[in-house]
């Protein structure tokens, strides 16, 4: 788990927060924290608590592994099986697609791991255009099926999100595995954001129905 509620607000540099939040409880996102002795510091006297459960997490701040958040021993989290074994291919993903659509929409927030309640979801990103729309985006490298993609997208949809789903681009065109093209040519039909990545995560922008990749801002 990369983002936590923390409670004693002390300035951590390369932080993101959700401008939503209030004073007393803001987010801080560990994947974007600059790795150094102050912050390091600063994480390890402050109190989190996780943003899906309300319990305790504190920060593991190590020299190998990317720093993340962890729950307390003794605690249970109904979301701690997909929030603590995100892989780091699926973390560095998802930091290259916050930047993407940062050019995408300028002028847009973009918040890591948002909840989504009413859809029974946690996006990668949620973006808020400067118009205020929202968009959910969904960085997905597992194999899923047809019906879960079209579940998720739908179930967004619902709750008036936007959605974008992002791909390995090698896997997209790759003919000896259909499934992933199987998703694009649905998402194509339906005229929704598809972001395409290369294996060095230099995401590539695609609105599909409305224009193609050498089109792309």
């Amino acid at each position: 788990m990369y983002t936590a509620h923390y409670h004693r607000p002390e300035a951590i540099s390369g932080e993101t927060l959700n401008p939503a939040s209030s004073d007393a409880s803001k987010i801080v996102t560990l994947a974007n924290t600059a790795r150094n002795p102050e912050n390091k510091r600063k994480l390890q006297h402050q109190r989190f608590t996780c943003r899906l459960c309300g319990q305790p997490v504190h920060a593991i701040c190590g020299p190998i592994k990317v720093w993340h958040f962890r729950h307390e021993r003794g605690t249970e989290c109904h979301w701690e099986t997909w929030s603590e074994h995100e892989s780091l291919e699926h973390l560095g993903l998802k930091r290259a697609t916050s930047l993407a659509v940062q050019k995408l929409f300028p002028g847009c927030s973009v918040t890591f791991e948002h909840i989504v309640p009413e859809a029974k979801r946690i996006a990668d990103l949620l973006v808020v255009t400067k118009d205020g729309d929202e968009i959910a985006v969904e960085c997905q490298l597992a194999s899923i099926t047809q019906e879960e993609l079209e579940l998720r997208t739908e179930s967004y949809e619902r709750q008036n999100y936007e959605v974008i789903w992002v791909f390995r681009k090698d896997r997209v065109e790759n003919p000896r595995a259909p499934l992933f093209k199987g998703f694009y040519d649905w998402l194509f039909e339906r005229g929704n954001y598809v972001m395409l990545a290369e294996p060095q995560y230099s995401v590539v922008e695609q609105k599909l129905g409305v224009f193609d990749a050498q089109d792309a801002p």
